[in-house]
């Protein structure tokens, strides 16, 4: 903390409350102070939310680092200056206290990658990054300029998101637009996302998109205040906003009608990404060939959870969007597996260090012991995918003579999509061929782009 911030009467003695309003404070508590990423370190200037990273944050930004250099390439392929902007909405200090990279340093490799040895960019990505809370605003500002570019376009604002939503829909003007909005509780309004997606743009397509964080346990925190007799104020406001979030006062009975607050937000949030393409699609200007669309990603922060943290729900108007995300997730979700691998090895190891003997409940404990099983464990999933798929493929060519890959692809990958990638589904695709029940994939050319035909 500087001393300006010590005499700032807004800032707390141990620097977590900063100078959030009772609002900002409230989705803190909603979201658990962690969006799913808390570490175990506590006492005087710690901050939870950023201490480490859990394994729910390894895939989210995994999953930011394989995506984003893939929407900026394609993205920006046609423009003529080659501009696009990304915006982070809750940018939080760039890093966990850790040393591990957060969004806004990813994204600072990505700018520093794409910026030509001569000065001439491969993609001129201009940034533009909100942070709420002052002491991880400053640590933010100071982070970037140690590790942007010096010819980078970048702007670190402090303050609220929607505060300077106007001033980032002008930052980005007419260039390709990807969003990623990570709150720490209940996020934008559902006004706010759909003006973002229906932006004026007077270049070809759309192009934009946004990536957001929904937070089961924001989510399924708030809805639980329909259950109290008499909620308190602060209740009665976080209903009332809960509203606005999520495009009106629908969700109230689909909440109460669910056996638990996980199956609940499960189906919040599947009807909020069709309304929001709905919303979207419907005010599109006549003739507007793309359509709104959005994938749900949920992400776990264990092996043994049944509920996710939240859902990443990925907004964009071309297929190859869709895609492109669900080959990031698949991979996303890769890097994951194999943390959890490595942690749960750890924890073992560690508890036969202090024991001093094995584990006899391993077994149950650590469901992968070894590198050996893990590969083993990997391999029956990678089967299991594709068998999924085989069927998947089989059924819908029986009353379908045409698939098209991308379009087709929620129904094409079923339950395996952001978990299964493209050589699962070509895996399926050749034995599906070999049986005589569909026409070959063409070699040379992408599986996305391409059409599944029945024989």
């Amino acid at each position: 903390m500087t001393d300006d911030e010590r005499n700032d009467p807004s800032i707390a003695a141990d620097g977590t409350n900063d100078d959030l309003t009772a609002e900002e404070l409230a989705d803190y508590q909603l979201g658990g102070e962690t969006g799913g990423e808390i570490g175990t370190e506590t006492g005087p200037g710690c901050d939870p939310f950023f201490v480490s990273k859990k394994s729910a944050a390894v895939f989210k930004h995994s999953l930011l680092k394989s995506y984003f250099p893939k929407f900026a390439g394609k993205a920006g392929s046609t423009e003529v200056d080659k501009r696009l902007v990304y915006v982070d909405t809750h940018a939080g200090p760039g890093e966990y206290e850790d040393g591990t990279p957060g969004s806004p340093l990813l994204i600072a490799k990505n700018v520093t990658g794409m910026l030509g040895a001569s000065g001439a960019a491969h993609r001129d990505i201009a940034c533009m990054f909100v942070e709420a809370r002052r002491s991880h605003h400053q640590h933010l500002k100071a982070v970037l300029t140690q590790n942007m570019p010096p010819e980078a376009r970048w702007q670190a604002r402090h303050g609220k998101a929607s505060k300077h939503l106007d001033e980032a829909l002008a930052f980005a003007g007419d260039a390709p637009l990807f969003m990623f909005i990570d709150p720490y509780g209940l996020g934008p309004t559902f006004d706010e996302v759909v003006r973002v997606l229906k932006r004026p743009r007077a270049g070809r397509g759309s192009k934009t998109e946004i990536l957001l964080n929904f937070i089961s346990m924001a989510f399924s925190r708030a809805g639980g205040f329909l259950n109290t007799d008499q909620p308190t104020a602060q209740q009665a406001t976080t209903l009332d906003r809960l509203d606005l979030v999520l495009g009106g006062a629908w969700w109230r009975d689909v909440y109460l009608a669910a056996s638990t607050g996980g199956q609940a937000v499960s189906k919040l949030v599947s009807e909020y990404a069709r309304l929001v393409c709905e919303a979207v699609n419907k005010r599109a200007q006549p003739g507007t060939p793309q359509r709104c669309e959005a994938t749900l990603i949920p992400v776990w922060n264990t092996l043994e959870q049944d509920t996710p943290v939240y859902w990443l729900v990925h907004f964009t108007f071309h297929p190859q969007g869709k895609w492109c995300i669900a080959e990031a997730a698949a991979k996303a979700n890769s890097t994951w597996r194999q943390a959890n691998h490595q942690l749960a090895l750890t924890k073992r190891l560690a508890r036969e260090a202090d024991t001093g003997q094995e584990d006899l409940f391993s077994g149950t404990l650590v469901p992968q012991i070894t590198e050996e099983e893990h590969s083993r464990a990997e391999e029956e999933l990678q089967k299991r995918w594709i068998a999924t798929i085989t069927e998947n493929i089989k059924r819908l060519t029986q009353t379908r003579p045409r698939l098209d890959v991308c379009r087709d692809m929620d129904v094409i990958f079923g339950t395996t999509l952001g978990l299964a990638d493209g050589k699962h589904l070509r895996r399926a695709w050749d034995q599906l061929a070999q049986q005589g029940l569909v026409e070959r994939r063409e070699t040379s050319k992408p599986i996305e782009k391409q059409s599944i035909r029945r024989v």
